[in-house]
């Protein structure tokens, strides 16, 4: 027990260090679940606890930077947490394995159309976002939710992409924008696992405490590093895991 606990910490710690930057972290942990041994839903539901113990470890940095007011954030935590409980409802009774080939090929897709679109480099300015967009990226938000309550990894990533071209966003904001949607989704994903009782706290709570950690300095870092570095650090990041879900699954 003492390996997988070990395992779990370091696991956490690096997922959030990396989905600080392409998001996903879910594409480190849940693997790494499975491999220590957890059953599917166990690890996505463990998982889900470590996702909102790290959001914590987000919020001193990204206080301020989402600059876009309170309405637009407001509808997508709303959209996103109530897919995310549609989504956990939803594991209890279903295997989430086949779609693993399909999550590695739409993550590259993803990973090639920021890489070549110029969208998110410069600093946003504050600006009116389109009803159009609005309504695209809450129909986007609330079913990632409910991928994210039922599986989850990718979805980090996928909701950067809907941040960054649909609704305009840096990648700063981007950031700031995940861990608001991560932390309530969670949280609602979270209760229906709890009370389902398929969390295992004893790998859960050293995963959590690595996650919360490599929150913190993931954030640190990619604040100051800026926009581009972020940028080309989510492409690199997520051709790696969605070509090891295509391929090595």
């Amino acid at each position: 027990m003492i390996f997988e606990q070990i395992a779990a910490f370091f696991a956490g710690l690096i997922a959030m260090v990396y989905a600080t930057f392409s998001g996903g972290g879910a594409l480190v942990i849940v693997p790494a679940l499975l491999f220590i041994g957890l059953a599917p839903a166990v690890a996505i539901a463990t998982n889900r606890l470590a996702i909102f113990v790290a959001s914590f470890g987000r919020l001193p940095k990204i206080m301020g930077k989402l600059n876009i007011g309170f309405k637009v954030p407001a509808l997508m935590v709303a959209c996103h947490t109530i897919g995310g409980i549609i989504g956990a409802m939803i594991l209890i009774s279903i295997n989430p394995e086949v779609l693993f080939k399909i999550v590695g090929v739409l993550i590259i897709l993803g990973a090639l159309l920021l890489f070549f679109s110029p969208k998110g480099l410069k600093p946003a300015q504050r600006k009116d976002i389109s009803n159009k967009s609005i309504a695209l990226a809450s129909i986007g938000n609330l079913v990632l939710g409910v991928y994210r309550g039922f599986f989850g990894p990718g979805a980090g990533t996928f909701g950067r992409i809907i941040s960054t071209q649909v609704l305009g966003l840096d990648f700063v904001q981007s950031l700031s924008l995940a861990t608001y949607l991560s932390l309530f989704s969670s949280l609602g994903s979270l209760i229906v696992f709890l009370y389902a009782g398929i969390v295992d706290f004893s790998i859960g709570i050293p995963l959590a405490i690595g996650a919360f950690i490599g929150a913190f300095f993931g954030t640190k870092i990619a604040i100051e590093k800026g926009n581009v570095f972020m940028k080309y650090s989510f492409v690199l990041l997520a051709i790696i895991f969605g070509g090891y879900f295509l391929f090595f699954r």
